[in-house]
């Protein structure tokens, strides 16, 4: 589901309080949920939690292109500027953000924004939205992988912006999910019989085990 910039200018991040003990007159966890923050602009918010009291998340921030990419590209609206995304941390308790410093020095030009071109009853492209690429961050909050389909590798690095590590990436559309013993798995599909299908795990160390491959055969 597309959510217009034009119509939504915040998406609320909600944090769920859940008891032990859940009541029968609980019919939702939105019944124990509580507002902690504001995301400005993010269609499609993507955030982690670092601790109990912290939170990362990305923003978009806009480069324009030459006016000759957008001939190159034909039509694109006017505010098509890709760019990248940088982080941010946001303290729960203090109400306040800032800006993940070290790792974005280190990263952030490299996390490029994926735009998509939205039009509206058939015409031509209107709006952008930037969405991140495809990352994961690590089970233990240390450590960050992310897609870069202009350089055809997936990345990772610490959040301390040290140990970058990269890997060759060569298939149409992969996942990253993380393993809790400083390993990921690529997980790559394949578009067959008019469906995205799983053809194959790969799955990466952080430590300098070799790749191992895995068959998989799932929808």
């Amino acid at each position: 589901m597309f959510i217009r910039l034009a119509t939504v200018s915040t998406i609320l991040i909600t944090a769920a309080a859940i008891c032990a003990h859940a009541t029968s007159q609980v019919k939702s966890l939105l019944d124990k949920s509580r507002q902690i923050g504001r995301m400005a602009g993010a269609p499609d918010p993507k955030y982690w939690w670092l601790s109990a009291d912290r939170i990362i998340y990305f923003e978009h921030v806009p480069r324009p292109v030459s006016e000759e990419v957008r001939k190159q590209m034909g039509q694109v609206p006017p505010d098509f500027a890709p760019g990248y995304f940088k982080a941010f941390v946001f303290d729960v308790n203090a109400k306040n953000r800032r800006s993940f410093n070290v790792f974005n020095a280190a990263v952030a030009e490299g996390i490029s924004a994926q735009p998509m071109l939205m039009s509206f009853n058939g015409g031509p492209p209107s709006e952008t939205v930037y969405n991140l690429p495809s990352c994961e961050v690590s089970p233990d909050r240390k450590w960050f992988v992310w897609l870069s389909r202009e350089e055809s590798q997936w990345h990772s690095v610490g959040f301390d912006g040290k140990k970058p590590l990269a890997w060759p990436f060569s298939v149409m559309q992969a996942y990253s999910v993380w393993l809790p013993n400083d390993s990921w798995v690529e997980l790559r599909s394949d578009y067959r019989n008019n469906a995205w299908t799983y053809t194959e795990a790969i799955v990466h160390s952080l430590t300098g085990i070799p790749d191992r491959k895995v068959a998989v055969g799932l929808p």
